[in-house]
């Protein structure tokens, strides 16, 4: 369902009452679905630094420092490093099967 912006007025033009268009929210079923196949530590990472599912975000550095004291505030990048090439895999994966699904269908 599209959620209109409080700022845009219901019609556009009051003389002709046209309703404005309104943006759909984007889905992002693929990248919850594909987060969730991630390893616990990356998907951590991932979810507290981009704030997904409602979560505060939270800095990297944060975080590396909360991991380990000795390490110079590192660890984290590296994870989310890790994390996200993982996940771009996974979603070009579950791309290629839904093109694949589409021309089938």
């Amino acid at each position: 369902m599209p959620t209109p912006s409080l700022d845009t007025p219901v019609y556009a033009n009051t003389l002709t009452q046209e309703p404005v268009s309104t943006q759909e929210s984007p889905d992002y079923t693929f990248l919850y679905q594909a987060l969730e196949q991630l390893p616990k530590a990356y998907r951590e990472v991932l979810t507290r630094h981009y704030g997904l599912y409602n979560s505060p975000v939270e800095s990297l550095y944060e975080m590396s420092r909360k991991m380990s004291r000795s390490v110079k505030g590192s660890i984290a990048y590296l994870t989310e490093y890790r994390a996200l090439r993982l996940l771009r895999q996974i979603l070009a994966q579950q791309e290629g099967k839904t093109f694949v699904q589409a021309q089938t269908t």
